[in-house]
């Protein structure tokens, strides 16, 4: 990891999420997004559980199906904005954009970002910008499509480009495609489907050159953040409608783009995640969600920045960052992807993630406690399908996705009359 000055914000904290009663902040399902559409995909566990209902009804017992796994990877390409920026800017600048401090080690926060945290998780890197050799190509103030953004920093089609000159991505290459905000944040009269068919045009580069598995998340509502309501205030709600136009636009066209280019496409729902902070906050252990913490025109923080949401007028802050990663977490582990404990590059100077033996670190429930209610799920959903030949195998948990039987219930259970039950219970 690329190593930049120090970060005296940090210095001398012992537990950078102490003051957060995360106990007592709202459950989200796990590995359940109203709008990730689990039983849509056909490797998910509704489709292959209406899939053998139609085989057990034609006589065939389904002992031929195959489930897909997804491939080892050994390094992940990140094109993007400032919410991934681990250092491209400040080296592009020579340590002026963003000052360090009391930004941290040139990120656009006080902490390591998602990317980073996830990449840990992944046993990955991601922390080593492009221009100091490593694979995070992306820059602040970067927007979809291809020349210079309003900052003069590449946007994700000259990234991709940079990286295209003389590599080429294969299936052990995980992309991390995070890109859209600012489109709308420099241009607040920018059209969601031209934004949407820029992002699209990137995914079918890359695939088109052998990436096969993206993470691409979609924007969290760009219009809350301070710099909107005080500068574009006057535009704030043509943005908040343009951002859930580009999301309900974005879900759609990724999945043509998994079936056309016959890739893998995982969407991480972090609009859905703010929005769940900033409508109770209070759970979260949040006090301000419309200040920054920090004054950039005087460089002075607030006492307690780990209870601010923004951390300057645009970006989240380590805490906010850390509740996105930890639920982004669930959906990935039902994904298929194994998040371990997290590395050096997901830590702060003081922070103890405390992430490895304990699956969610911010509840404070411990991973046996949570192996107990989901195995009570499973065994619960056995019972009403033991009848069927197919489940009979399902009593072992080792041979069962047990994140996959959750989405069932839960879409069944949350979107009744949505769904049609092909067994009838």
């Amino acid at each position: 990891m690329t190593e930049f000055a120090s970060n005296p914000v940090n210095e001398g904290d012992t537990d950078v999420f102490s003051s957060h009663p995360f106990r007592d902040r709202p459950e989200r399902r796990p590995g359940f997004s109203p709008f990730r559409r689990p039983w849509s995909r056909e490797d998910s566990f509704w489709h292959l559980f209406s899939r053998e209902g139609d085989r057990l009804d034609d006589g065939d017992d389904g002992d031929d199906t195959e489930e897909k796994t997804l491939p080892v990877f050994d390094s992940l390409l990140v094109f993007g904005d400032s919410l991934s920026d681990v250092g491209n800017v400040f080296l592009s600048t020579e340590g002026v954009d963003p000052p360090s401090p009391p930004y941290f080690n040139g990120r656009f926060s006080n902490g390591p970002l998602v990317v980073e945290k996830i990449a840990d998780g992944l046993e990955l890197e991601a922390s080593i910008p492009f221009l100091a050799g490593g694979t995070n190509f992306a820059f602040g103030g970067a927007r979809t499509g291809f020349g210079l953004s309003d900052l003069g920093t590449p946007n994700v089609g000259e990234q991709i480009q940079f990286y295209l000159n003389g590599q080429s991505p294969d299936e052990t290459d995980l992309v991390y495609l995070y890109a859209g905000g600012n489109d709308f944040l420099q241009n607040p009269l920018a059209s969601p489907e031209s934004v949407v068919e820029a992002l699209a045009e990137h995914v079918t580069t890359l695939a088109e050159a052998g990436a096969e598995t993206f993470l691409v998340p979609n924007s969290a509502d760009v219009s809350v953040a301070p710099f909107v309501q005080t500068v574009l205030s006057d535009f704030q709600d043509r943005i908040r409608i343009s951002i859930e136009q580009f999301n309900r636009l974005l879900d759609t066209r990724l999945d043509e783009l998994e079936v056309s280019l016959d890739i893998e496409i995982f969407e991480l729902e972090i609009n859905d995640i703010f929005d769940d902070i900033l409508d109770d906050p209070d759970s979260f252990g949040f006090v301000n969600t419309s200040d920054p913490a920090l004054n950039t025109v005087t460089g002075t923080v607030v006492e307690n920045p780990d209870a601010y949401v923004f951390w300057d007028n645009v970006h989240p802050t380590r805490a906010a960052t850390e509740i996105v990663f930890e639920e982004l977490r669930d959906d990935l582990e039902a994904f298929g992807f194994a998040i371990d404990g997290i590395g050096e590059g997901g830590e702060t100077d003081g922070g103890d993630d405390n992430l490895d033996g304990e699956r969610d670190g911010l509840t404070g429930e411990s991973s046996a406690a949570i192996a107990r209610e989901e195995t009570e799920i499973v065994e619960t959903f056995i019972e009403t399908v033991e009848s069927i030949p197919f489940f009979e195998s399902l009593s072992d948990r080792e041979t069962f996705e047990t994140p996959f039987v959750a989405d069932a219930i839960a879409a069944f259970s949350e979107e009744t009359g949505a769904i049609e039950n092909p067994f009838g219970f």
